[in-house]
């Protein structure tokens, strides 16, 4: 006769599960008991049927005790959060003890009178539940599409075995979960990560776009007619969108499923399984959906991230999207309103006061001045945070204060990108005194430095960000005869500024192919977005020299790509200088495109006889025969050309062991005049064309 007290010794009844494997052992002993009342079952013996109920009637009360003391028991969870009815929870239990104990494959086998069937079925499982809860003969018992989906294994079984042979086997992920093996919340192979926001950093800006996020949130948790919603966050890097998201996340009292679409891009071409383990996850956990680094989703293949999407519709209703660029889907491609909310960076006072607000508590030199750091560089509260604490760590192991080097140096970090590998980067070498130039045209590259120096005081303060079309940035066309000093002149402003600067040569950027072009300099201007580098755009006659009246295709599309260059430059917001040997190349037009046009002429006799003072450095043995001044009103040359045959006489005497010698100054002139094809006969030196 089977008996309850054989299995059950009373002492726990009513008390709370200590564990998911107390919970487990429980079960084992009601299908222990199930097995042997399986013969009496026929009998209709009214004493097994008695200890059955008593079992079921042990593990109820026990259940429902843990759930008073709110004891985590993952098995209750998952039937939870699946919607899953008693008898799938107790199909769970049956799948999960061969993997606890191997005597059940045996004893299933002995049940299915097939020893070699050692997993439990949908048709064994009914018959053993129908002996456990005493329901009452007859209908079948079937687990939900759900169940099937989520829950169990999906093994490739005959089509032609019916449904209640179909094999219960627990999937990995709910073994996992259901013995406590999933604890670090994170799953690199499906690409996702879970987050229990807590301890968040404050959100000093964009509190209206937060108050917003929440607002939708609450209305799709109130209405049960809202439709599926996708929130799309885009912006730079570092702007702040997932802190947004955490915000919102612990405004709602629910954990983050981050999914990384780099991950899922990888796996496109099975997004059948991708979407069922996110949406495993995120009903799982109860946890709001965001996939990041959506924008990669969009590349190659079109209908991507809508075809993701779709996958997901079916379970998931809200969710966030972060993106560096808006997203909106194809009318019809996907089941989402998609509700698209920009995270820009923030600009001039909301930067400043970014800036003061994330260094508080730093020991600041007092030679800091965070304003001129704030105007300087462009960067994203992510990035701000980031040079702050290098600056920090920098100035503790050095014993310091933070200087303003420090602060320098960590900003110029941040800014270090993707640029060098389309632009080179200059070294800025050079500081006013070294560059020689007519008063007026210094004067106008100071004005362009203080358009950066003081731009939070005039766009913001004063309120002309306003009344302006486009960005905030600065464009510079620097134009004049080759070897003037443009590349130096832009260096210069580099230095004075405490910028990088990249040199971009237009003729290597423009191809003969329709698009390329404008492709080229996307790239460009998206790379140089997050950084604060002056883009030098040398050689634009490659461009614009191309530009005309409209004769073909080809001339309507050089246009195009000089208008496209253009535009881009006035939407930049950092500073772009363009230099041109040409300026008849630019229509009045295309003028007024520039906020700044520095002209840098052709030396006159002064400048020259200075360029010729300031070349030499002052350790270089000069010769008394040479005759500055000869040099200077004779010869009307670049101050590139200058330098150059400096250099080249300077090497001439390094070889000859001796000091630099009008001699050299001839053999290097004649050499140089004749790169430009010029040929230099005696009587064009004077009293020096012995030398030659």
């Amino acid at each position: 006769m089977l008996c309850y007290e054989d299995f059950f010794d009373g002492k726990n009844t009513g008390k709370p599960y200590r564990g998911w494997e107390d919970q487990a052992g429980d079960y084992m002993l009601a299908v222990d008991m199930a097995f042997l009342a399986v013969p009496e079952c026929v009998k209709a013996d009214s004493s097994a049927r008695t200890a059955l109920l008593k079992a079921t009637g042990h593990i109820a009360e026990r259940e429902e005790a843990s759930a008073r003391e709110g004891i985590f028991l993952p098995a209750e969870h998952i039937a939870e959060a699946f919607g899953l009815s008693g008898f799938e929870k107790f199909c769970m239990f049956l799948a999960l003890l061969p993997e606890l104990d191997g005597k059940y494959e045996r004893a299933y086998g002995q049940l299915h009178d097939n020893t070699s069937q050692a997993l439990a079925t949908v048709g064994l499982a009914s018959r053993l539940y129908r002996l456990l809860w005493e329901l009452p003969a007859g209908g079948v018992l079937m687990p939900s599409r759900v169940f099937f989906k989520y829950i169990l294994e999906d093994i490739k079984e005959n089509s032609s075995v019916s449904r209640l042979s179909r094999i219960i086997r627990l999937s990995d992920k709910v073994f996992d979960f259901l013995t406590a093996r999933d604890s670090e919340n994170s799953f690199p192979e499906y690409g996702l990560r879970l987050e229990f926001p807590s301890n968040l950093p404050t959100l000093y800006l964009g509190e209206e776009i937060q108050d917003k996020i929440c607002s939708i949130l609450d209305s799709l948790s109130e209405d049960a007619r809202a439709g599926k919603t996708a929130l799309c966050l885009y912006g730079p890097s570092g702007a702040g969108k997932r802190l947004h998201v955490r915000h919102a996340a612990r405004h709602i009292n629910m954990p983050v499923l981050w999914c990384d679409a780099s991950v899922l891009k990888k796996q496109i071409n099975n997004t059948v399984d991708i979407a069922k383990n996110i949406i495993f996850y995120s009903i799982l956990y109860k946890a709001i959906l965001c996939l990041y680094n959506f924008e990669l989703l969009e590349g190659g293949d079109e209908n991507a991230a809508s075809h993701v999407l779709s996958r997901l519709a079916d379970n998931v209703d809200a969710l966030f999207i972060l993106s560096s660029r808006e997203w909106r889907p194809e009318s019809g491609s996907t089941a989402y309103t998609t509700i698209a909310l920009p995270i820009d960076i923030p600009g001039g006072e909301k930067r400043i006061e970014l800036w003061r607000r994330l260094a508080e508590g730093a020991m600041l030199d007092p030679c800091v001045d965070l304003t001129e750091l704030s105007n300087k560089f462009n960067f994203t509260p992510g990035m701000i945070e980031r040079a702050i604490r290098e600056a920090i760590s920098e100035a503790r192991a050095a014993g310091e204060a933070v200087g303003s080097g420090m602060l320098y140096k960590a900003c110029i970090r941040q800014s270090s990108n993707g640029l060098e590998s389309k632009a080179s980067r200059l070294k800025p070498a050079f500081a006013w005194e070294d560059l020689i130039l007519p008063i007026e045209q210094k004067n106008m590259l100071l004005d362009a430095c203080n358009h950066i120096k003081y731009r939070h005081v005039v766009l913001d303060r004063w309120g002309f960000d306003k009344k302006l079309p486009y960005g905030r940035g600065l464009s510079i066309l620097f134009y004049g005869p080759p070897g003037t000093g443009k590349t130096m002149g832009a260096q210069v402003l580099a230095n004075e500024l405490g910028l990088e600067i990249y040199r971009i040569d237009l003729s290597q950027m423009v191809s003969k192919y329709i698009g390329e072009t404008e492709k080229n300099l996307k790239e460009v201007f998206d790379e140089a977005s997050n950084t604060s580098a002056i883009l030098f755009f040398d050689e634009a006659d490659a461009l614009f020299g191309k530009r005309g009246e409209v004769r073909d295709s080809h001339d309507r599309y050089a246009n195009m790509e000089t208008s496209y260059l253009l535009q881009k430059m006035e939407e930049h917001e950092g500073i772009t200088v363009l230099a041109t040997n040409l300026l008849q190349n630019f229509d009045e037009a295309y003028r007024r495109r520039f906020k700044f046009m520095i002209h840098f002429p052709m030396p006159d006799q002064s400048t020259r006889r200075r360029l010729w003072e300031e070349v030499f450095p002052k350790r270089l043995p000069l010769g008394p025969d040479v005759d500055l001044d000869f040099m200077a009103e004779r010869f009307e040359i670049s101050g590139s050309s200058v330098k150059n045959i400096a250099v080249a006489a300077s090497f001439l005497a390094a070889a000859e062991g001796r000091c630099v010698e009008m001699k050299h100054m001839m053999k290097a002139l004649k050499n140089e005049l004749a790169k430009a094809g010029k040929v230099v006969v005696r009587q064009d030196l004077g009293g020096y064309g012995d030398l030659l």
